[in-house]
């Protein structure tokens, strides 16, 4: 499947910059548009869900590759979804492509069940996620998402000093969540700004050789699975203990 002309212009952020102002691509992932642009060429997605719209620049782009990209968000975001995500697809020429969603719900339980229900009965073959990044919240979106066999996670940003000259936030939780799962995922992007993807051992993707080649050259996590899921039980038992505190603090009145 080709994608459209546009893919191979000028870049989608300078395009969106130049016709919208700076402030459409703050937040944005779009800043790792080369390394989007990479992985998409090399999996050639057809039908694919996004897990955190903000201003829609990336489904944007994902619609200049994919046949239909559906983009999901909470009713309850704080972003200036409605005021930007219109004009983005617009300007982009992407909108008729792009199916957006808004969970429905006045607290994030709610909002998960709104967005499970969504997702139940449709069938995609990538999925990308860049909601909460809560641990939790990244895990319940793998698992309603795990049929489709292909997903990208944005935001791999372990703890470890080899990371202490980033100063951008840690996500540890996430990042040893990543690493629990098998298949192992594989490392794309800059190291402070690393995502991760993972791939099923029976998708179909994995048959092309463009996407061999391009999975040749990309790193894996450096920790063993086993490894991985003794870190994530320790951070998530440290989590749920701060929750108890919390609660307990709030009962007699302690800030």
């Amino acid at each position: 499947m080709s994608h459209s002309a546009s893919a191979s212009s000028a870049s989608l952020g300078r395009r969106l910059r130049a016709s919208l102002g700076p402030e459409v691509t703050e937040g944005s992932s779009v800043d790792q548009e080369s390394e989007f642009r990479a992985l998409l060429e090399a999996i050639h997605p057809q039908r694919m869900i996004e897990i955190g719209t903000r201003h829609g620049v990336s489904a944007a782009l994902f619609a200049e590759y994919a046949d239909e990209v559906t983009t999901i968000d909470i009713a309850l975001s704080p972003d200036s979804y409605r005021e930007w995500t219109g004009k983005v697809w617009a300007a982009s020429g992407t909108a008729a492509k792009i199916r957006p969603f808004l969970a429905a719900g006045t607290n994030g339980k709610e909002c998960n069940a709104s967005k499970a229900a969504f997702l139940r009965d449709r069938e995609f073959d990538f999925a990308f996620i860049d909601g909460s990044h809560i641990t939790r919240e990244v895990i319940f979106d793998f698992q309603c998402l795990r049929r489709c066999g292909c997903i990208l996670f944005h935001d791999y940003k372990p703890e470890g000093r080899s990371f202490a000259t980033c100063t951008n936030e840690r996500y540890p939780g996430i990042a040893a969540f990543i690493d629990s799962l098998s298949p192992r995922a594989y490392l794309i992007g800059k190291h402070c700004s690393m995502m991760a993807l993972w791939i099923a051992e029976d998708h179909p993707c994995r048959n092309r050789p463009e996407t061999q080649a391009f999975l040749e050259t990309l790193a894996r996590p450096s920790r063993s699975p086993m490894a991985a899921r003794a870190d994530l039980f320790r951070l998530q038992l440290t989590g749920a203990w701060r929750r108890i505190g919390r609660t307990i603090g709030k009962r007699f009145g302690r800030k």
